[in-house]
Order: structure tokens, then sequence, then C-alpha cells
């Protein structure tokens, strides 16, 4: 177990995550903390590389990450989740201030953009077993999603429309995930499925984490430096105006769209290679 770069990855990831928690919050941008922080974060990342490419058995065998497939397929499904996440966290905040939902209500209200993405996925799965060129789906979804993302950040809509746009969002999101997912096995030997599997969930995990922190950021800029998001929405957040509410979320939608945007453009660019059939009995020995 490669435990020296298993903690510098995280390391690198953890102090970059407080760097979009605190900067603009507890410390100024240009503040020599948060300045120190960045540099400690690309410090622990280059220290990550080359520990990786040096390692007999490393954390992340980085060479695995490159061609023409792996990094594109990673970089659109973490892309999706992250906006997925980063939504499913802040959004009871925009109920429960705009609506005036309870908290129960603004769970339920989570509902379409949590459960409709498994019918995208399910969608995307089955094309993939019957289209030659398989990528089109996820393309035409996360295109879709995008468009969706963005009639949200222009428009001020009933919430029952709200909803309508958060499926067809999660819907087209949901189609990254298995011809992301598959394209990265697809390209890769036999015996590496199950590390190029572990990397696409690792790497979707870190994405989430760096977008839930960005769209806080984003937050945090928009409605002011001393309101805190975390806990039960008490005091400073539940006397917000909710048409400031509303100028606030313009931008977390609008990042959302353009994270789905950039979904769609790398499964354009990622090669489709043609989907292997079944593992042969020859293979399987193997």
């Amino acid at each position: 177990m490669d435990w020296l770069g298993g903690v510098l990855l995280m390391a690198s990831a953890v102090v970059f995550m407080l760097v979009l928690t605190w900067g603009g919050n507890r410390y100024l941008w240009l503040s020599p903390v948060i300045m120190a922080m960045v540099g400690a974060s690309v410090a622990l990342a280059l220290a990550f590389v080359w520990h990786a490419l040096n390692a007999e058995e490393p954390f992340l065998p980085l060479p695995l990450m490159g061609g023409t497939v792996v990094p594109y397929a990673m970089a659109c499904g973490g892309l999706a989740m992250g906006a997925m996440l980063g939504l499913t966290v802040h959004l009871p905040l925009y109920y429960e201030v705009v609506y005036h939902l309870s908290a129960s209500e603004a769970g339920l209200a989570l509902i379409p953009l949590a459960a409709v993405s498994t019918g995208g996925a399910a969608i995307a799965g089955r094309a993939m077993a019957h289209a030659k060129h398989y990528k089109q789906v996820a393309i035409i979804g996360t295109l879709c999603a995008a468009l969706a993302g963005g009639a949200l950040a222009l428009t001020s809509t009933p919430l029952w429309v709200l909803l309508v746009l958060l499926s067809v969002f999660a819907l087209g999101l949901g189609t990254a995930f298995p011809v992301s997912t598959v394209s990265a096995q697809n390209s890769v030997a036999r015996s590496q499925i199950g590390t190029i599997t572990g990397a696409t969930n690792f790497f979707r995990a870190l994405m989430a984490s760096f977008t839930v922190a960005v769209f806080s950021a984003i937050l945090l800029m928009a409605l002011g430096a001393d309101i805190s998001l975390s806990g039960e929405h008490r005091g400073p957040v539940s006397s917000i105006p909710a048409a400031d509410m509303v100028a606030a979320f313009r931008y977390v939608f609008g990042a959302a769209a353009a994270m789905l945007a950039g979904a769609s453009l790398f499964m354009v660019l990622m090669e489709e290679k043609p989907l292997a059939g079944p593992a042969t009995p020859v293979e399987m020995a193997e």
C-alpha cells in the first residue's frame, strides 16, 4: 500500500479546499495565509507526482491516466458528478429562503436532481449496448443539461418550473456516468479495469468536494463574507431577502451549466473506441 502517495494527494486536496473555503471569507484572497496555502498545495501536488512516477506500486498510477480516452472520460464524469453534488448540497438553502419550504420539504424537492439522474444513466447504458457511436448520447445529454442549467441561471421561475428544469438537468448529466466509466474501462487492459475504475471514482469524489467548496465560495462572495452556510439555516441566512438569494444562485446555476458544457466538450474530444465484448475463457484465466 502506497501510504506516502495517498497522504501527499489527500494533503494537497485538503489544503486547496481550505483555500476555497477560507478565501474571501476568513482571509482575503491575496492575504499571506491564502498565498502560503496555495503554494503548499502546489508543492504537495508536485511531490505526489514525483513520488507516483518513481514508486513501484503508486497510489495512483499516472501513466494509466494518459491517452486519448481516460483523461477526457474522467474529466467528463468528474464535472457531471461535481455539478450534481454541488447543487444537492446548496439547493435546500435556496428552497428555504426563496420558496419558504420547510427542511423536510426542501429535502423532498431534491428528488428530481438525485433520482432522475439514474434514469439518464439507464438510458445511456441501454444506448451503449446497441449504438455504434455510443458517446453521442452523453454528448447530447450533457449539452441538454447545460442548457437547462443556463435557463435556471437566466430566469426566475415558479417552483414547479424549477423542478422540471432540474429534472432535465439531472436526466442529461446522468448520461455522462456510464459512458465515461465504460469508455475508460474499455481503453485499458482487462487486468487494469479495477485500477482505472477506482481511479475514476476517486476523481469524481475529489471533483465533487472541490465543487461544493467552489459553490460555497461563490455564495459567500455574492451574499457577503459574514454569512455562514453551515449547520441549520438560522440567524443571518434566514434574514437574506429572497431576491438577493435568487441573484446569488444565478452564479451557482451558471457555474453548473458551464461544468456540464465542459463535460460535453470533453466527451466530444474523447476517442470513441469500439467496445470490447465479454471476456473469453482464455482472457478470464489470465
